[in-house]
């Protein structure tokens, strides 16, 4: 069986970008794929919303996406057939394709991990 350094080292060597948020949209933990294709560092993504990787004008909608998502959490692709949009730290937008699945990662409390090939 995997120990908590096996999983954190698993979690960082994805190949894709991996967020892991709250029920309340915080950023819980994030992979260095996720820091290296936002560009922001793990500190300051760390404790943020994760509407902070959404362009403006999308913020609210995703917001009130996320909250009915949070209802009844499923795994499955985010936004199926819709182009979507990550805002980067230098202001740049770029197209993703997000996955999303609910966990309770052992607290209790569910969170989403995201995956972002």
């Amino acid at each position: 069986m995997l120990n908590q350094n096996d999983y954190t080292a698993v979690f960082d060597a994805s190949p894709d970008a991996m967020l892991v948020v709250d029920a309340d949209g915080v950023i819980r933990d994030l992979n260095r794929q996720a820091v290296a294709m936002f560009g922001w560092s793990r500190e300051e993504l760390e404790g943020s919303e994760v509407e902070r990787l959404i362009p403006g004008a999308s913020r609210g909608r995703h917001r009130r996406h996320r909250r009915r998502y949070g209802e009844s959490p499923r795994t499955r692709p985010m936004g199926e057939g819709l182009e979507l949009e990550a805002l980067r730290k230098d202001g740049t937008t770029i197209p993703v394709e997000i996955s999303l699945s609910p966990s309770n990662l052992g607290t209790g409390d569910t969170h989403v991990i995201c995956a972002v090939p």
